[in-house]
């Protein structure tokens, strides 16, 4: 009895008239009230076949469910007499219910007035077996069609007789979450539409005529083949009657409904949305654009469904879990159409981009063009956190398409400071080199971006740096020259051409920034001494060359004439100027 579900119940029979005659609970006058008027018979009149009937609805005040049975009872005094046992189930019990049939045993019909003390106390279940249905599948393919599609009103099964259509009204009652369920009212015995909150009834064929108020009901007649026939067809009807039709406890529709069901008040509105977005996600792996759309269109406001759509479309989401999948998810969110409907904290686009970097480098890069070729909010996001991950893993540099690189290029400008970047075919270092020419802006990168170049040895690339970036490039450059290790200094011939194309700039840079012996070397190769503008620096510049032991290939390139180097010579042999 340790797991037992503590059921509490209710007797209602002739006294004097319709009545309470025992109960193991405490009620207000409203519940009394409104148990009094479900518990009688249903209509004006007995019918033949509704000898017995179920009746369903949560008790007024909240926190109690009301599951009964109702018996015709020709042996008491006054016409129209019934019986009805009454279970009163909590609401955290209804939840732990998982077929109401198990609770059918429990009903017991008394056996006179005097025969009510049994009725006084609680009952208790425990079963939890899972018993194959037998009903006619064509007629719950209606059912669940006409309650879910609309999902407003009374749907009314036409039939002689309460007994064929129990089991199938269980059936479908049982399948719904526990919120559903705690605000779902049926009846199998429904003599006159006497309560419009009902959502489903088996009535006979004429008790909707005998509707004083007017009322109306969605009347399914099964012996209709064109209706049953056109219902059949929806996938998500499909889907949802063979859950119902499964024993096992394994049911993958059941559980995504009582997962995602309690977060909707819509109650039965909730329930085809939720089957259509299940059936869309569990089609392939590769199904996330289904999902997307399904979500989007029954959920499109950005605030609804949060914990759904941060289950299939989150960064730990269903989809992410699986092998590349997260890719598929950012790809779907970035470029579908319907991914606004997900909320920014959920879509976290720019860090799960800079994150999907370094984690699956080849769907990174695939997502990125996409995000290219289709533009927006959200593919700038992931552009953005894509070339801020590319920073960390630089070797995608030298597999992605020269577009995609220069769009990278003006969007994180920090990426011209790597030198992989410029480690590449010569064509590709000009078009980089080109680009950063045609980009504003990037003074505060001159010397790391010069930096990256002189380490990739992207030489062809040195001489528009160095014209773009001015002094800032060019006193780079010579402190890269003074921190060459070797002791014989050699350069390579395009760095002294470049270098020699900015001679005006370079007497800038001995004029405001003291160099070493190496980078004085360098521009003594390149300066002409008779210069004004060379002479007008004086001797003291070049202090740092007096004692260094520096030895050199030839430095000084064909365009400066030989004999600068005897000038300079004589300069030096002037030591009185470095005392």
């Amino acid at each position: 009895m340790e797991n037992a579900i503590e059921l509490h119940q209710a007797l209602h029979g002739y006294g004097d008239e319709h009545q309470l005659l025992s109960s193991s609970i405490r009620l207000t006058r409203e519940q009394q009230w409104q148990m009094l008027v479900m518990s009688d018979l249903s209509g004006p009149a007995f019918r033949a076949g509704f000898e017995s009937y179920l009746t369903g609805y949560p008790l007024a005040g909240g926190g109690l469910y009301c599951f009964a049975r109702t018996w015709y009872a020709p042996e008491l005094p006054r016409p129209g007499c019934v019986w009805t046992h009454t279970i009163l189930i909590s609401d955290t019990d209804v939840a732990r219910i998982s077929d109401f049939r198990s609770i059918l045993p429990h009903f017991r019909r008394p056996s006179s007035t005097k025969d009510v003390d049994s009725y006084g106390g609680p009952i208790y279940e425990n079963s939890s077996a899972q018993l194959p249905h037998d009903f006619d599948g064509e007629v719950c393919s209606a059912l669940l069609y006409l309650l879910y599609w609309s999902a407003s009103g009374t749907v009314a099964i036409t039939s002689n007789s309460s007994r064929p259509y129990e089991e199938l009204v269980l059936a479908v009652f049982s399948q719904q979450w526990p919120r559903l369920r705690r605000n779902f009212s049926f009846c199998t015995g429904a003599l006159a539409i006497r309560d419009p909150a009902f959502d489903c009834v088996v009535a006979p064929h004429d008790a909707l005529r005998q509707d004083a108020v007017g009322r109306s009901a969605i009347t399914l007649m099964p012996a209709d083949p064109k209706l049953m026939g056109e219902q059949s067809s929806e996938d998500w009807v499909r889907v949802a009657v063979n859950d119902l039709l499964m024993t096992d406890l394994e049911r993958p529709l059941r559980r995504f409904l009582w997962k995602f069901g309690p977060d909707y008040i819509e109650g039965r509105k909730a329930f085809r949305p939720l089957c259509e977005i299940y059936l869309a996600a569990s089609r392939s792996r590769e199904s996330v654009e289904q999902a997307l759309s399904a979500t989007a269109h029954f959920f499109p406001d950005i605030d609804s469904a949060v914990r759904l759509k941060t289950e299939f479309f989150g960064s730990r989401g269903s989809f992410s879990r699986e092998s590349r999948g997260e890719a598929l998810v950012l790809q779907a969110l970035v470029t579908h159409p319907a991914g606004g409907c997900v909320p920014e904290d959920i879509a976290a686009i720019e860090q799960r981009a800079r994150l999907l970097v370094r984690s699956e480098k080849d769907g990174a890069i695939r997502v990125a063009v996409a995000a290219s070729s289709v533009g927006g909010i959200r593919a700038e996001q992931y552009l953005d956190g894509f070339a801020a991950g590319v920073i960390s893993n630089p070797e995608l540099l030298y597999v992605m398409s020269p577009s995609l690189k220069s769009d990278l290029l003006t969007r994180n400008p920090a990426l011209l400071t790597l030198p992989e970047l410029w480690r590449g075919p010569t064509d590709q270092q000009l078009a980089i080199a080109a680009h950063v020419a045609s980009l504003r802006s990037l003074s505060r990168l001159a010397a790391p971006i010069t930096r990256a170049i002189l380490s990739a040895e992207a030489w062809p690339c040195l001489p528009s740096v160095l014209a773009k970036f001015g002094k800032g490039a060019v006193a780079e450059t010579l402190a890269w020259v003074d921190q060459i290790p070797q002791s014989t200094l050699s350069l390579e011939q395009p760095v002294l051409e470049a270098l020699g194309e900015q001679r005006s700039v370079l007497a800038e840079v001995l004029q405001q920034k003291p160099l070493g012996a190496r980078a004085l070397r360098v521009a003594s190769a390149l300066l002409d001494p008779r210069a004004d503008v060379i002479r007008a620096l004086g001797a003291k510049v070049w202090v740092g060359l007096v004692g260094a032991d520096i030895t050199s290939r030839p430095l000084t390139p064909k365009y400066v004439l030989r004999h600068s180097c005897s000038a300079w010579g004589c300069l030096f042999r002037e030591k009185e100027m470095f005392s």
